[in-house]
């Protein structure tokens, strides 16, 4: 036989036929692989071969093919099952162990080492079925594009990439070619998953944002991007935030800092973040951010970021005082320094920077308008009406805008008096106007040494970005978002010193400064005011003024408040007023009501069979002790029951309130039909993440077939237990069934031939009742035609 000169051998060649392939020194086997499915390669002898090569015969082991002529893959495409078969060799559609075809083709390969000659021979022609040809991606294209979005899904991935071939100037064909080679989505994952142990040693995100670091730093990135990366924390700022820290430091801006922690778009993470305002690009920037697992906002944390981000600072401190002509020494070891820090009354903040900056720092917090008012506002309720309300919000505004100590005090014992005759809640009231009075170096006038803006930049800027997007992320992409928004930061700054135009949309530090005039003005306006009152009246005033507090000790007074009220992942105690109701709800259940629920519902066993959950409505599907197939609504609007004889009291909803949404008996929820607005979030939050359903046992083909009974054996109706003998007309069908020992069994239920019968569940079952507008009879074969007309049914 002659030998045919080829590069590689064809994809599904038949014999007899013979190959002279092209040498390959380095991978003499990489061009004889074809399609079919041939065995292990065998070593194989011949006469006259030469001793230093190898000869190797392998033998065609078939293929298999699936028999079922009701298999659903034949029913579709016209032809058997060759392809889709599991691991335990049974037809993937069908369930089916297949056929094998069996194949005597076989495959000679001789590889002459010496001579450098690779021949290889087919003989036998094949009878099974070769391998598909599959398009794969490229495990370089996979790995690019993790590079750039690294928690991107396989499913995502293959969106994507049909996406943007169907959005481009592709045509068809080509758009089909794509989704083609990612259709294989097991292959996406494999090469996801390979390509992930590299980029993100153990699955983790912090190890992910480690060797992202070490790259930034190879490709000569700014190292300060991320600053600090800890055992499940990480540190972010950049060289343009660390000048602008050290600007603040050397006074040559005045801007002051705000800190303040948030609930981060990380997903089971917080974070902690300093702001301050830039004037020259106009807006509020992060000096520096830190991430760190829920609940994350305490003071061992705010002390790690500061003291990081104060080391970074001290390194370009020298450097930058030089650039405006100062002495460096004057700045050592300072690291951010601005006038004054701005924040909430949340102790952890003030607390952590006290532990990094010392003590000192104290006299430089100051509290800004908006959390004031906020905390005026929550304790709005602890007043009869709204008249008191809105008296005490004018106190204690009075109390803010104070210019001297004396009216300070005035507003003081206006208040105490409001609070004893007006409060409802004396207690807590006194706590509160006691709580703030120990702080007033923070935000009363008359002792304050600095002015700060209303509110707070960290909060502004944390509203700003919630309202941009409130979905959670990973934080390997919050990181790197947070980088990249450093890097555009940095670009318009750079856009300054090129004479490109600014495009902030913020106040200039003129607006700024004239703001800041007009308030001094009206300061002193007050001032003036306030010494021609106390000139006026200094004679009555004359015993008071011995008792009255200056601003020296009010700073020593004031002492950092290391529990945060106002900590959402914090518990707080119960209030009485909630103990009260808390009492009054427990009353409310009376000993009928509990008698009926130990009578029927306490130890009782039901079956949940189907639920379905929304935020306006629950419909739970319940198989009862009797063996009925009641259906439970729980809306806004009211509760139903499908059970007739649960008219004024239903113990299946009362049932589903205490096994399924975990209300206890004391509840009187539970023994509602209707329910208020705060009752349903009630319902809605207790709902759990996964209900209990029974195990049903599976049912192929539910359907009724009419047919004459053939054995003597005698039955009865499944509903209205009529004796089915031998020669009557019966309809029977297969479904679930429970047993006295509450298991569940496939069982065949006969039923009378009459749609009074068929239409109705049986007990202890659960069938699909037949509907004569969407299913179909099925009638025997060995029914006479006077019999099919006798049956009183729809056909």
């Amino acid at each position: 036989m002659r030998p045919i000169k080829v590069t590689k051998v064809p994809p599904t060649p038949n014999g007899p036929i013979k190959y002279e392939v092209q040498y390959n020194e380095k991978d003499p086997l990489m061009h004889v692989a074809d399609k079919w499915n041939w065995d292990r390669a065998q070593p194989c002898k011949r006469k006259g071969f030469c001793k230093g090569g190898r000869r190797t015969l392998q033998i065609c082991r078939g293929s298999m093919e699936c028999s079922n002529t009701k298999c659903p893959y034949r029913k579709i495409y016209q032809f058997p099952n060759r392809v889709d078969f599991t691991r335990s060799k049974t037809c993937m559609h069908c369930k089916v162990e297949p056929s094998h075809v069996n194949c005597s083709a076989r495959k000679y390969v001789e590889n002459d080492r010496c001579h450098k000659k690779l021949m290889v021979i087919y003989v036998g022609e094949h009878l099974c079925t070769p391998k598909a040809n599959e398009a794969k991606p490229k495990k370089e294209e996979v790995e690019n594009l993790l590079r750039t979005r690294p928690t991107i899904t396989t499913g995502q991935m293959q969106i994507d990439k049909v996406r943007e071939a169907l959005l481009g100037d592709n045509n068809a064909q080509e758009i089909q070619d794509v989704a083609m080679q990612y259709s294989n989505k097991r292959h996406l994952q494999f090469l996801h998953t390979s390509i992930n142990k590299k980029m993100r040693p153990g699955g983790s995100d912090i190890e992910a944002i480690r060797l992202m670091k070490d790259d930034f730093v190879k490709r000569g990135l700014d190292e300060n991007l991320i600053m600090d990366i800890g055992e499940d924390s990480v540190i972010l700022s950049s060289k343009q935030k660390l000048h602008l820290a050290a600007l603040i430091t050397i006074g040559q801006v005045t801007e002051p800092v705000s800190l303040d922690g948030c609930e981060s778009h990380a997903k089971d993470y917080t974070e902690v973040e300093m702001t301050t305002y830039y004037p020259v690009l106009r807006r509020n920037v992060k000096l520096v951010s830190m991430f760190v697992p829920k609940p994350g906002e305490n003071s061992e944390n705010v002390a790690e970021m500061i003291r990081t981000f104060d080391a970074a600072v001290n390194e370009i401190l020298p450097s930058v005082a030089r650039e405006h002509g100062l002495n460096p020494d004057d700045f050592a070891g300072r690291g951010l320094d601005p006038h004054s820090y701005v924040g909430d009354e949340g102790g952890a903040l003030w607390s952590g920077l006290c532990k990094a900056k010392g003590n000192d720092v104290k006299n430089k917090t100051v509290s800004d308008l908006f959390h004031i008012k906020q905390d005026i506002r929550r304790h709005l309720k602890y007043f009869k009406t709204d008249k008191d309300g809105h008296k005490f919000e004018q106190l204690m505004s009075d109390a803010y805008n104070a210019t001297t100590s004396i009216h300070a005090d005035e507003a003081e014992k206006a208040l105490e008096n409001l609070i004893i005759k007006r409060s409802t809640n004396v207690k807590k009231m006194n706590n509160f106007k006691i709580w703030w009075w120990r702080r007033r170096a923070r935000w009363q006038k008359w002792c304050r040494t600095f002015s700060t803006s209303s509110a707070s930049s960290a909060e502004v800027a944390n509203s700003k970005s919630i309202s941009a997007s409130g979905y959670r992320k990973r934080l390997l992409d919050v990181v790197t978002t947070e980088c990249s928004a450093a890097i555009l930061e940095a670009a318009e700054i750079k856009r300054q010193v090129l004479g490109l135009r600014t495009v902030g949309r913020g106040p200039t530090a003129a607006d700024r400064e004239e703001n800041l005039e007009n308030e001094m003005f009206l300061d002193k306006e007050a001032c003036v005011s306030a010494v021609e009152h106390i000139h006026e009246k200094a004679n009555s005033m004359t015993d008071s003024l011995d008792s009255l507090t200056n601003i020296e000790s009010a700073q020593k007074d004031y002492r950092v408040n290391v529990r945060d009220s106002h900590r959402a992942d914090k518990r707080k105690k119960q209030s009485r007023n909630e103990k009260k109701q808390k009492e009054k709800d427990t009353r409310s259940v009376n000993k009928k009501q509990l008698k009926y629920f130990n009578k029927n519902v306490n130890d009782i066993t039901m079956d949940v069979l189907e639920c379905e959950s929304g935020m306006t409505q629950f419909t739970f599907k319940i198989l009862d002790t009797m063996g009925y197939l009641e259906t439970v609504v729980l809306s806004k609007d009211s509760f139903r029951c499908s059970s007739p004889a649960c008219k004024k009291n239903c113990h299946h909803l009362v049932w589903v309130f205490h096994n399924v949404f975990n209300f206890p008996k004391h509840e009187p929820l539970i023994y509602q039909k209707k329910c208020t607005l705060a009752e349903w979030q009630k319902i809605v939050e207790s709902f759990p993440e996964k209900v209990p359903l029974s195990r049903l046992p599976k049912v192929r083909d539910q359907r009724y077939t009419v047919t004459v009974r053939d054995t003597k054996r005698d039955a009865k109706c499944a509903v209205c237990k009529k004796n089915l003998t031998y020669g009557d007309i019966q309809a029977c069908m297969d479904g679930a069934y429970r047993t006295i020992h509450r298991a569940w069994i496939v069982r065949t239920f006969f039923f009378c031939p009459s749609i009074n019968c068929i239409t109705k569940m049986p007990r202890n079952s659960y069938v699909i009742p037949f509907c004569p507008s969407t299913m179909t009879l099925n009638f025997d074969s060995c029914l006479t035609l006077e019999q099919t007309r006798s049956i009183e049914l729809p056909r």
